[in-house]
């Protein structure tokens, strides 16, 4: 007697039913991590940018600044010319240009505690001019707790949890 190897067809529709019903679970939180993980990596590379700012004013023993694009979710230059913009840094990289950093990936919005701020300026000593906070919430919101990046009077910037976005 000749005995058949694989699957029939029930046990294949099976199966596949099962594989559907844990992907039809899963799929809302695996969604939900992937929001999650875009806001943590781009609170640190905000952190990062202004890490680098601070590191290169004490270096040049010069004000480094740090400006925002359009805004502060669509990208930073990182520059020791006052007056460079991100678009001519995009244009032609020129030695006061440091550093681009490109827009935030996903659906985040990056907002400073000063609306009116346009760049945050750290002097040779390593200190920020001002102080700012700066708030990143996913869009939309529902249910995230938002990520802000503070920097103090040191000039150090700290990741830290805020309230629900």
């Amino acid at each position: 007697m000749k005995r058949s190897t694989g699957f029939t067809l029930f046990e294949l529709l099976v199966t596949l039913s099962i594989v559907a019903i844990i992907a039809t679970i899963a799929l809302p939180s695996f969604t939900r991590f992937i929001a999650q993980n875009e806001l943590n990596t781009a609170a640190r590379e905000l952190r990062t940018a202004l890490m680098l700012a601070r590191s290169e004013a004490v270096k040049r023993s010069e004000t480094v600044y740090v400006k925002r694009n359009t805004d502060w979710s669509d990208g930073l230059l990182v520059t020791t010319n006052s007056a460079r913009t991100y678009a001519e840094c995009v244009a032609a990289a020129t030695a006061d240009c440091i550093r681009l950093f490109q827009p935030v990936v996903g659906d985040l919005t990056v907002t400073a505690s000063d609306a009116t701020a346009t760049r945050l300026d750290y002097l040779r000593s390593g200190r920020a001019e001002t102080n700012l906070t700066f708030t990143l919430c996913p869009t939309p919101a529902t249910g995230f707790t938002e990520r802000n990046v503070v920097i103090g009077t040191t000039g150090i910037p700290e990741i830290e949890d805020g309230g629900d976005c």
